[in-house]
């Protein structure tokens, strides 16, 4: 069948006009975060988070491998016949693996339980841990949607999204808090993001029921040829990605208790505002806008360094205005039992702003089609990772430990910098 729609372009809009749309959009979804996140420090223990944290750390790594990564493909579809079939491929593939680790949590959670946490946690997390293939599917759906959004550069649906993501999880967490319900924080982030995977297929069937006739089992099945290096080569890479920056969860869990990871899950979750605010919101402009440039000119330099030019004094405003006052503003936020976690953040918070940088720059790896190379740095980011929780381990010092994997984020960061902008010149580097 001849395809009526090939080569269409997705364009909308200018750079500064997309990047005001989804920014305004990310500020309010996190603005819902900066209001809640003193109000469930509140409700809920720092063991409560903890919990919480080792569950969305295994459902992390199940979410890298279910989809096989063809979500990812959508960016760079040639039309509306490869998007809507890279759709159903991503979301079959995903619920085909959803309930094989489901079953094999089942039989194999007295195996797993034991190395991931400590023995006063086994109780509860045995409780909970078949939750995480859910909560896994339901983030693809998000994903997905997210990269559609992105792919057609409809920004202002993507904007709705992250509002709609971000006060479903934290009014639903918030009920179960006023309820004082046990487990209150798990089932408000399963209803949370159940809300937000509703949504987004109702605004997907919305937009994309004219396209149901491009759907084919058997070009599905031809697009899992043409794009087998996601599964092949990004799939590898992201559960490195994803075993390797939840290994500080695991590690400490295991040595130094759940209360302790408690803090270092609060402390990421506070550094993660800045990076979402803005971060998620330019990287994914960049995502839309270099991918054109790499199609019409064979780089991306120009977008690339554009957006270089406004991260950068970002993050240096972030890390000279609030560095040396972060302990005492954080106790006084979240509330004095989360005090060790105000000194986590400072331990953290240089990593966390070449994170910054390196997360918007990181769709380079993708547009440029680097899986191959990426999988190498990710194995590099192990490498380092498991320096740190051994340095971690054998200084048995908690902020010692957590200055490692500081360190580690660090030299990782810088190096994903450099990579993204020698593959931002493609075609400018032969």
């Amino acid at each position: 069948m001849k395809r009526i729609l090939q080569n269409k372009t997705f364009e909308k809009g200018t750079i500064r006009g997309n990047l005001l749309s989804l920014a305004s959009g990310t500020i309010i979804a996190q603005t819902f975060s900066v209001v809640f996140y003193p109000i469930l420090s509140r409700m809920f223990s720092p063991e409560d988070f903890g919990l919480l944290s080792l569950l969305s750390s295994i459902a992390a790594i199940i979410t890298v491998i279910a989809s096989g990564k063809y979500e990812e493909a959508i960016i760079i579809a040639k039309d509306e016949h490869e998007i809507i079939n890279i759709t159903f491929l991503a979301l079959f593939c995903s619920v085909l693996f959803c309930v094989f680790s489901y079953v094999g949590l089942h039989l194999f959670s007295r195996l797993l339980i034991p190395i991931i946490n400590t023995p006063s946690l086994t109780p509860s997390l045995q409780n909970w841990l078949y939750l995480a293939p859910i909560i896994s599917f339901l983030i693809i759906i998000y994903n997905v949607f997210n990269e559609q959004c992105v792919k057609k550069a409809a920004f202002s649906s993507l904007a709705i999204n992250k509002i709609t993501n971000s006060t479903s999880i934290n009014l639903s967490k918030f009920a179960f808090g006023s309820l004082k319900i046990s487990g209150g924080l798990i089932y408000g982030e399963l209803l949370g993001r159940g809300l937000s995977a509703l949504s987004c297929i109702f605004h997907w069937l919305k937009q994309n029921r004219k396209n149901f006739r491009y759907l084919s089992f058997r070009e599905m099945r031809n697009l899992a040829r043409v794009y087998i290096d996601f599964p092949k080569f990004a799939v590898p890479d992201q559960l490195v990605n994803a075993f390797t920056g939840n290994l500080p969860v695991f590690f400490l869990s295991s040595y130094f208790g759940n209360q302790v990871l408690g803090y270092y899950a609060m402390a990421m979750m506070v550094l993660a505002i800045p990076m979402t605010f803005l971060g998620q919101a330019i990287m994914d402009v960049l995502k839309s806008e270099a991918s054109r440039s790499f199609e019409k000119k064979g780089n991306c330099r120009e977008i690339y360094f554009k957006a270089l030019k406004k991260i950068i004094p970002v993050a240096i405003i972030l890390s000279l205005s609030v560095f040396y006052f972060l302990p005492n503003i954080f106790t006084f936020v979240l509330g004095n039992k989360w005090q060790k976690t105000g000194e986590f953040i400072q331990i953290l918070y240089p990593s966390m702003l070449l994170n910054f940088v390196s997360m918007i720059l990181m769709p380079v790896w993708i547009i440029a089609k680097k899986q191959k190379e990426r999988l190498y740095w990710k194995l590099f980011y192990s490498l380092i990772m498991l320096i740190a929780v051994i340095l971690g381990v054998m200084s048995n010092n908690m902020l010692f430990a957590v200055g490692c994997i500081s360190a580690s984020f660090s030299i990782v960061y810088l190096t994903s910098i450099y990579f993204t902008w020698k593959y931002s010149k493609g075609s400018i580097a032969k």
